[in-house]
């Protein structure tokens, strides 16, 4: 498939059978304790305030390094919590090295801001071939989330849901891939399957390393707004505990 050619999917059978009524947490939980339940393998909070260290909240200590000086202490997503979150902006950004190789089924999760429209912005990204999420508006004002997916050699697929999302405004973004099939969620909803013919998805490798708020390898497609709560999960996250997290989160 071509890097730029996009494909409008719809939910269409793909882990539907999944998404579910939440059942209602814990009074006592907190967003990140409904996190933290599903084991999450990193965990980025990104509620630093000062420093260079972005600390994953595992028991992998996965922390990543902030570069080239975004903004810290920004007012987050969750209602009801004063974590903050992380302004990126004109190429900065959050970056994490692993020092091992992972493919297989995996989920992104985040909130973000956008604060400014853009052809393609990426706020999770681990290169070309790798994985990305993002959001990008063409020249019409149409506006999608964009999921670029490969095996580390090659691009799968690059596809765009389309999506109406308003600058300003939080947007709980969930996708799972896996070697069958995936699924892109929006505060709390499928709005699209994912087709994989191909076998097994990149997530992330050496060469391949995590980068918030950016495109590793593109300094045009840096993420415009805030970011917040990062999750990564080598397991498909189910729809009724996507829907869970974002009520969480919205309190």
């Amino acid at each position: 498939m071509l890097r730029h050619a996009f494909v409008a999917l719809f939910a269409a059978g793909v882990m539907l059978a999944s998404v579910q009524s939440a059942p209602p947490a814990a009074a006592s939980s907190t967003y990140p304790d409904v996190v933290m339940s599903d084991s999450p393998t990193m965990y980025w909070r990104l509620g630093e305030s000062s420093g260079s260290v972005a600390f994953d909240q595992t028991s992998n200590h996965r922390n990543g390094a902030y570069l080239r000086e975004p903004v810290l202490g920004v007012p987050g997503a969750i209602a009801g919590d004063t974590d903050t979150s992380v302004l990126f902006g004109h190429r900065t950004f959050m970056r994490w090295i692993p020092d091992f190789r992972y493919k297989g089924t995996f989920t992104v999760e985040a909130w973000v801001r956008p604060e400014r429209a853009k052809g393609e912005q990426f706020f999770f990204s681990t290169g070309t071939y790798g994985f990305q999420l993002g959001l990008s508006q063409d020249p019409d004002g149409t506006r999608w989330i964009r999921v670029d997916t490969g095996n580390g050699h090659n691009w799968w697929g690059n596809w765009g849901i389309g999506y109406p999302y308003r600058l300003g405004h939080w947007l709980h973004i969930v996708v799972w891939y896996g070697p069958v099939a995936g699924a892109v969620f929006v505060n709390g909803q499928v709005m699209s399957g994912l087709p994989n013919i191909w076998g097994t998805p990149l997530l992330f490798a050496p060469g391949h390393p995590v980068v918030v708020g950016g495109e590793r390898g593109n300094p045009h497609a840096w993420f415009a707004g805030e970011v917040d709560e990062v999750a990564v999960y080598t397991h498909g996250l189910p729809g009724d505990r996507v829907l869970a997290h974002y009520e969480a989160g919205i309190g």
